[in-house]
C-alpha cells in the first residue's frame, strides 16, 4: 500500500481526469484508488479568495503536476515554489516551459502527455515512510452517532486503528475508526488522505493545521528558521512587512525579522502548530506572489 499526494494548482480538467472529486475546503480534493496505490491531487478551490491553497498544496504534496496548456504567473510561481523545496515536477507537453523550468531552477522534472499523466504520477511515487507517525489536519468536525471526526494526510509514519495519539491543542485521543476513499482500513500509510473517528477529544479543540503525533507539537507565535529567497525578490528587504506564511494546512500573516545571511527569526499573527524541520513558503501580494522558501530551525 502507498500514499501518494499530488499538488496540481493550474488545471482542474485534468484533476478531475486523474481521480473522483471528493471534499472541498480551501482545496478540491481528487482521490484515485490505482491497483496499490491510492492517489489524492489537491487543486486550489479559488484562487482569488484562497490563493494561499497554491503553497499549501505544493508543501503537502510529493509531486508538483503542472499543466502548460495555459502559460501564465500561476504556472510561474508554482514553478518557483517547486524549484525552492526540491519537489520532482511533471509538465504536459501542450507548450514548451524549458527556459521558465530553468529560470525556477527546478532540477528534477519530466515532460508527457496529458493522458500519460496517472502512469507518470505512479512512477514517481514515494516509498513508504519508517518515521513516527504524524497526520496534519484539515477539518473536524461531529457527526451524530459517531463523534468526532478528523480528516487529514498522513504525512509520516503509519496510524493504526486504537492508536493513541496527541493533538496540537494538547489533547489526547483514541482512534476508534480509519476511512479512506469512504472504506474502512485498519491502518494508513504516509500518503493517505484519511477520516478519523476519534474519542476523547472534541472538535471544537481541533483547528486546520493542528498535528496528530505521539507528542504535543504546540501551536506557536514564533519561531528560528532558515530562508531562501527567489531571485527575484533578493534584492528587496523584507524586514518589518507582513507577509504569507504557509505550513502544511497551516497559514497566516507573518512578520521576518534578526534576519542575518539565511538565517531569521520569524512571529505570526496567530499561533500554528509547526515543528523542527518542517518546510514552509513565503507569499506576497504581489508577483511573483510566492517569492520564499524555508525550514523551522526551532519552535
Amino acid at each position: 500500500m502507498r500514499g501518494i499526494v499530488v499538488a496540481l494548482p493550474n488545471d482542474k480538467d485534468l484533476a478531475a481526469a486523474i481521480g473522483k472529486g471528493g471534499t472541498e475546503s480551501s482545496m478540491n480534493f481528487y482521490n484515485r484508488k490505482a491497483d496499490d496505490d491510492t492517489i489524492t491531487v489537491l487543486t486550489p478551490s479559488d484562487l482569488e479568495k484562497k490563493y494561499y491553497a497554491v503553497p499549501e498544496s505544493i508543501l503537502l504534496a510529493d509531486i508538483v503536476l503542472l499543466s502548460t496548456a495555459k502559460v501564465d504567473a500561476l504556472l510561474g510561481e508554482t514553478l518557483i515554489a517547486a524549484g525552492m523545496t526540491d519537489k520532482p515536477v511533471i509538465l504536459t507537453d501542450e507548450n514548451d516551459v524549458s527556459k521558465f523550468v530553468q529560470g525556477a531552477a527546478v532540477k528534477d522534472f519530466s515532460v508527457i502527455k496529458r493522458e500519460a499523466a496517472l502512469d507518470a504520477i505512479r512512477k514517481l511515487g514515494p516509498s513508504e515512510s519508517g518515521q513516527r507517525t504524524r497526520i496534519d489536519v484539515d477539518s473536524a468536525f461531529n457527526v451524530k452517532g459517531v463523534g468526532t471526526v478528523l480528516l487529514g494526510i498522513v504525512r509520516s509514519g503509519v496510524v493504526k486503528v486504537h492508536d493513541s495519539m496527541m493533538c496540537s491543542g494538547g489533547g489526547q485521543l483514541s482512534i476508534r475508526s480509519i476511512q479512506s476513499l469512504d472504506v474502512d482500513i485498519e491502518s494508513a500509510v504516509k500518503g493517505i488522505r484519511v477520516g478519523l473517528a476519534v474519542k476523547g477529544l472534541d472538535s471544537a479543540d481541533v483547528e486546520k493545521g493542528d498535528i496528530l503525533t505521539d507528542k504535543v507539537v504546540p501551536r506557536v507565535k514564533a519561531i528560528k528558521a532558515k530562508i531562501k529567497l527567489g531571485k527575484l525578490y533578493a534584492e528587496g528587504s523584507i524586514g518589518g512587512e507582513m507577509i504569507g506564511f504557509s505550513c502544511g494546512f497551516s497559514q497566516c500573516k507573518a512578520k521576518i525579522s534578526e534576519l542575518e545571511g539565511d538565517s531569521c527569526a520569524i512571529s505570526f499573527e496567530k499561533a500554528i502548530p509547526v515543528e523542527q524541520g518542517d518546510k514552509f513558503l513565503l507569499s506576497q501580494d504581489s508577483k511573483p506572489r510566492i517569492f520564499g522558501a524555508g525550514s523551522v530551525l526551532s519552535a
